[in-house]
């Protein structure tokens, strides 16, 4: 699964951005709003902790465009009560490509040098899962991993830059209506609900002429 994260990732990034009026930007994003579901017998956990950050590539004409991320998502396990103790590093790894809208004309002008652009995409996201418990935890670490599932993610948002430039920063609603079930998982019946994040990310993109 890491194989194909960078995978992806290396060839948005090859990617030629030369054609007149195409604009490019690469991103880094982090999750200040995410919230999570956790269920399993004995237990059900909402809202969970966690922190989640992606990177992505986006490149397109005057509104349109193709994008591509990969995330990684660090999953909170601190306060299930069972025994025996199964807390670990449990994580999900996702990959996804799709459309972007992103307007080379802004959406809100501020003067002559701010402007407010309206973005929105939707993403075709293949995840996994993987699960390490910690020697702390086990004489004998146990590593679990789950095959990729592919789920739609959509998101809406925001980005802030100079007129003529389109590296800023943005933030962004994300939806995620997904629930994965994770069989080799220690926990019986485990599942993982992540519906909604809203993330504020940095990009750094070509300038408009």
């Amino acid at each position: 699964m890491k194989a194909h994260l960078f995978t992806i990732l290396a060839t948005c990034l090859f990617i030629d951005a030369s054609a007149q009026n195409w604009i490019w930007s690469g991103e880094l994003s982090y999750n200040i709003i995410d919230e999570q579901e956790i269920q399993y017998i004995g237990g059900k956990l909402n809202n969970t902790s966690a922190y989640s950050f992606s990177a992505g590539y986006n490149i397109g004409g005057r509104a349109f465009g193709f994008c591509c991320q990969a995330d990684y998502t660090k999953i909170d396990l601190k306060n299930i009560n069972i025994q025996p103790a199964v807390k670990g590093s449990l994580y999900l790894l996702e990959a996804s490509a799709g459309i972007r809208y992103y307007p080379i004309i802004p959406t809100i002008r501020i003067g002559t040098t701010i402007a407010i652009r309206f973005t929105a995409g939707f993403l075709i996201d293949v995840a996994a899962y993987g699960w390490k418990q910690n020697e702390e935890y086990s004489p004998d670490p146990v590593r679990k991993s789950s095959p990729g599932v592919a789920n739609p993610l959509v998101y809406g948002g925001f980005c802030f830059s100079p007129f003529r430039n389109t590296t800023g920063l943005s933030i962004r609603f994300v939806y995620r209506p997904k629930e994965f079930a994770m069989q080799n998982f220690p926990l019986k019946d485990f599942t993982l609900k992540e519906p909604y994040a809203v993330s504020i990310s940095f990009f750094i993109g070509s300038r408009i002429d």
